[in-house]
């Protein structure tokens, strides 16, 4: 029991650890344009990939674009902001999860328009059922 305290002792937050958390967490700062350029880019391929991979009937494919999508990160900053009591963070991470969930649906749909010449059937697809 006494290496299993010691990992929890010697991994425990604290107070001043948090600016390192909302540095990392948070769009903010000179960062912010760069951070969400990023995000907006992976969001794009990720989206592009599963795309494929749910057409392609490639549940491979599906995986590894939830892998590459940065939804995660815009996720727990809502999630901290409310923890925080900081409405604002938790409102503007909220509004980059719905226009990042928006965007993917759209895009989704607008790749399926331009590349799928054939009904795709829920029968024999199993990534629609």
């Amino acid at each position: 029991m006494g290496i299993i305290r010691n990992i929890i002792d010697d991994n425990k937050f604290s107070p001043a650890d948090i600016p390192t958390f909302e540095a990392k967490l948070f769009y903010e700062g000179a960062k912010r344009r760069i951070d969400l350029e990023r995000f907006a880019v992976l969001l794009f391929l990720s989206t592009f990939i599963a795309t494929y991979g749910v057409i392609g009937d490639s549940t491979a494919t599906v995986i590894g674009a939830m892998i590459i999508a940065p939804l995660m990160r815009p996720i727990m900053a809502v999630t901290a902001g409310l923890v925080m009591g900081n409405l604002k963070r938790a409102g503007f991470s909220f509004l980059i999860v719905l226009a990042g969930v928006i965007g993917v649906i759209g895009l989704s749909w607008l790749q399926t328009e331009i590349t799928v010449t054939r009904v795709i059937s829920f029968d024999t697809n199993s990534q629609l059922t």
